[in-house]
Formats: structure tokens, sequence, C-alpha cells
């Protein structure tokens, strides 16, 4: 896999750092691991023009340990070096999440994508907040009538939380869904692509869009939680909608918004000295 071999690449960058390139497992203690820690901090990749982010070192520093738990598990070594404290391990990245606001919704609908069924699983993302695990794997029998007759709601369970989710479907969600089929069968089942390949559909679509911010298919669900956050929603109704488990996390979405209001307003800074 492309991060298994990335994680190996920084290893043999940090050991040339260090001047150590055939190290012995005997010879990694706890000031080797804080020291690599240190050095993906810093370290930069594609000729000196990226650094990595924070999520990225903690999943590097996730690959070694769990090598070197490997390593105690087939006695190589005593114990595992990288059995740090929390304060001392790379945080998470707690800062922005990207996402599309109303307009630039609006700009990717209007543009053709070279793979129907994409678009219409990423809208339909964008409008649900479901994430592309639960996208693949909804199906017409999770698709239920509201009291009143006319709603249509979604009840699904997750895939990656196990949480029960209930969605009711806006008339913009409908839009983007397919025409119903047996009860059992998949709603997006014509999105047989790999995910790989639905990254770089993206990619290009949001290109022909003029769509200049980093967009996967995982921002379709922080688009979900800023667009109805910016259309009223409060904090808890989004984090039900979301299946998150705490309303922590939703909170983050909150943070997102404030700082886009700090920025609208600060537009007019001397605007009219």
């Amino acid at each position: 896999m492309r991060s298994k071999r990335n994680a190996r690449d920084r290893v043999k960058q940090y050991l040339d750092s260090i001047y150590k390139p055939n190290i012995l497992l005997k010879e990694v203690d706890k000031e080797f691991c804080k020291g690599y820690i240190a050095f993906l901090r810093t370290c930069t990749f594609n000729n000196g023009k990226k650094t990595l982010s924070s999520t990225t070192c903690r999943i590097f520093v996730n690959r070694l340990t769990a090598a070197l738990s490997l390593a105690v598990n087939e006695g190589l070594i005593e114990r595992n070096p990288f059995k740090l404290e929390q304060k001392e391990k790379p945080k998470k990245d707690s800062a922005m999440r990207e996402f599309l606001t109303i307009e630039e919704i609006k700009q990717v609908m209007a543009t053709p994508c070279r793979y129907d069924i994409v678009k219409s699983a990423f809208l339909f993302s964008c409008f649900t907040g479901l994430r592309y695990s639960d996208i693949k794997s909804l199906t017409w029998d999770e698709v239920h009538k509201a009291a009143d007759g006319k709603t249509l709601y979604i009840e699904h369970k997750q895939v990656k939380t196990k949480n029960m989710v209930t969605i009711p479907l806006s008339a913009e969600a409908l839009k983007w869904m397919p025409k119903q089929s047996k009860n059992h069968e998949q709603v997006f089942y014509q999105l047989k692509i790999t995910h790989t390949t639905v990254e770089v559909l993206l990619a290009e679509w949001m290109a022909e869009a003029g769509i200049q911010k980093h967009i996967t298919y995982h921002c379709s669900r922080h688009t979900a939680a800023t667009l109805l956050l910016t259309l009223g929603a409060d904090l808890y109704t989004v984090s039900k909608i979301l299946g998150h488990r705490s309303i922590k996390t939703t909170e983050i979405y909150a943070k997102i918004m404030d700082k886009k209001k700090l920025g609208t307003v600060n537009l007019v800074n001397y605007m009219f000295s």
C-alpha cells in the first residue's frame, strides 16, 4: 500500500539524517523514537515544497509502533520503545476541514462529471452527511416514509461507528438519489469503481468547476455539517444527523464557521479609510 511505502520512506530518510542507515533493532530506544517524531515534524518532500501534516505524522508513528510491536511478538526485542506518553506523541489536526460553500456547491452542480454516479453520490452526501462507506452500503429498504406520508428519511447503521442514524431527505438530496429498484438492492449500486478512482474523478470535476480547494469525498460530510450550521441548525441536531458519538466532534464545525464569519467581517477593514 502507498501509505506503508511512504512510512518506510520516512524511516529511511530519518536513518540517513542521523547517519545510521543500518541501525540494529536493539539500538532503537526511546530517544530514537522521540527523534523520529521531531524529524517528522520538520522533514520535507516533493523537493522541499511540502511538510507533513500532524495527522500524517501520527499515521507514520503508528506504522513504526506496529512494526516494533510485531518485533516484540516475534522475540526480536524485549519491549516496544515507542510506548511513549500521550503528550510525547504527535497531536491530531484540529484545524480547518475543507468544505464547499453554498456558491461552490452550485458551481459543481452546474459542472458535468465524467462519471455521473460519482457526481450524484457526492452531492447526495453533501445533503445527508453520509460517509463514502455508508453511500456504498445504503439499501432501499433503509429508506422510509415519515408519518406525514410525504417526507422520506434514511435509517442506516453506519459502517464505521455501527451507530444508527436517522436522516430526513431534503428535496435537494432527493434530486441526486437514483431511481428506486428492489428493496434489498444498494441505492448507489452503479458506483462500482474503486475509492481511489472516485478521488481522481472528484479532483478532475472540481478543477473543471473552478474549485481550487483540495476536495476529497469525505469533504462532502464536512460540507453537510457546515451547510446545516450556516442555515441555522443547532449543534445537537447536526451531531445526530452526522451520527457523532460526542457533540464535541460537531463543535469543530462551529469553530470553523466562527473563523469564516470573522474572516468575512475583516474584509471591510480599512475599506472606508
